[in-house]
């Protein structure tokens, strides 16, 4: 039973050959269907039967001319009725698929093909007309000799014809007797044209987790390039990610070491016997080091969410969460000495859409740098406004400002420059870089007007 379940299920199941193959022989029966409508169509439109002169010439001559008995004129009618069968139709004169002659002289029926066939009689000679008799509609046609022999060619109308193609088989018959013909060698194209195909899944089935480099597989197929490019494509941003995050794992690690480090060293000499100021200060020491490393910590954490997806998008007014960011790191200048001014238009709302967390993170490390590197008494000024389609967001500082050739560089994790004399993870840059990104925006370094550092902040409006 459950072999026989297997069997169901493997039937059941989409497959690609099984719809190419059916594809094929849908195909097939429209080209057939096509084919057979176009025949019957031009076979109503101007039947070959009704425009042959010849046959009603003959008909007239074998009628008219002397004979010696009229068994033997009916045997000459009688052999044109087989012949005009076995032209225009299958052969026997006694299906409906067949034409039938009729051949009238002085009003008498002489001579009719079928003899199971109802009467037709034109109300016009010379012309086509559709004749009913039997419940069955006939198109017929007769011409007069000049000595009044009167000559009918009818053949079934259309749908009747349809029907007598469906119900004998002509429709049937070649679909049936041909498709099994044409399955093996349909197979067997469709089997080999998707070796390709079986290749490439071999490849990457055999393939090492570890192993992103591009495939192997070089198809000569026009059909399979775009899918290897892709993958390959897709394989090389998995590498990069995965470079990147062992990078910034190795580079984290060794981040997190100094400030351990610290830790460890300033408590083990507490364990020494000390005087109180030698305590006090190697608690201090033990303090400043749990804040780099927490510092440390919380960086990492708001670098990773900020690589991480973002967040359904929601409008809100760029000016206002600036001013309460600043709001909640005004304790932080003030113990500095450092005094934060914000500059917007009220009456011009800069208004984005965007992610507030990762918004916040760009505002809150551009604002936390500038107090960080200013002097005591010095000036932190955040501008907010509109450009054309953009909303600008510039922080300006009073520090040293950093030198034109590192300004790149200072956006990679990680990187500081060296104899800085403040304290930090190197994160905070690469943060803002990646917020903005993620936003579609832009971030640049500049000289500020009168010293210090200008970071400058493109996003677009919603």
């Amino acid at each position: 039973m459950s072999r026989a379940g297997g069997v169901i299920r493997s039937l059941l199941e989409p497959s690609l050959l099984r719809r190419m193959l059916l594809v094929q022989v849908l195909l097939v029966t429209l080209l057939w269907t096509a084919i057979l409508g176009f025949v019957i169509a031009e076979g109503r439109e101007l039947p070959e039967l009704f425009h042959n002169q010849a046959l009603y010439e003959v008909a007239f001559a074998a009628t008219e001319s002397p004979a010696d008995s009229p068994q033997g004129q009916e045997h000459v009618l009688q052999m044109m009725g087989n012949a005009l069968a076995a032209s225009f139709s299958d052969g026997d004169t006694g299906t409906s698929f067949s034409p039938i002659m009729y051949v009238r002289s002085d009003g008498r029926l002489l001579y009719k093909s079928n003899p199971d066939a109802p009467l037709l009689r034109n109300r016009q000679f010379g012309v086509v007309e559709t004749l009913e008799a039997d419940g069955k509609a006939w198109r017929a046609l007769s011409r007069v000799s000049p000595g009044g022999t009167v000559v009918t060619m009818a053949l079934p109308d259309t749908w009747g014809l349809m029907m007598t193609i469906g119900t004998r088989g002509y429709y049937l018959g070649p679909l049936v007797i041909s498709l099994p013909f044409l399955l093996l060698p349909a197979w067997l194209s469709i089997h080999l044209a998707l070796r390709p195909w079986r290749k490439l899944s071999h490849e990457i089935e055999v393939r090492a987790p570890s192993n992103l480099q591009p495939l192997d597989f070089q198809p000569r197929h026009r059909e399979l390039r775009p899918l290897v490019s892709s993958i390959n494509t897709l394989l090389q941003r998995v590498s990069e990610v995965t470079q990147r995050e062992r990078t910034f794992i190795a580079d984290a690690a060794h981040e997190m070491r100094t400030p351990l480090a610290a830790l460890r060293i300033n408590a083990e000499a507490l364990r020494q016997p000390r005087d109180e100021a030698a305590r006090l200060e190697l608690l201090g020491n033990l303090l400043r080091s749990s804040d780099r490393a927490t510092r440390m910590v919380g960086q990492l954490l708001k670098l990773m969410r900020s690589d991480a997806a973002c967040a359904a998008p929601q409008a809100m007014a760029l000016e206002q969460l600036v001013q309460d960011r600043m709001a909640v790191l005004d304790a932080l200048a003030a113990q500095r000495g450092v005094e934060l001014e914000l500059l917007f238009n009220e009456a011009a709302p800069v208004r984005i859409c965007g992610e507030r967390e990762s918004l916040t993170s760009l505002i809150d490390n551009l604002v936390e740098n500038a107090i960080k590197y200013s002097p005591p008494q010095g000036l932190v000024m955040v501008q907010v406004s509109k450009r054309g389609e953009w909303a600008q967001l510039q922080v300006l500082d009073s520090g040293p400002g950093i030198a034109a050739e590192y300004r790149e560089q200072v956006f990679q994790r990680f990187y500081r420059i060296a104899d800085q004399p403040q304290s930090g993870s190197g994160l905070g840059l690469s943060i803002a870089r990646s917020a903005v990104e993620r936003h579609g925006g832009s971030i640049s370094l500049h000289d500020g007007p009168s010293g210090g550092l200008r970071v400058t902040v493109y996003m677009p409006l919603c």
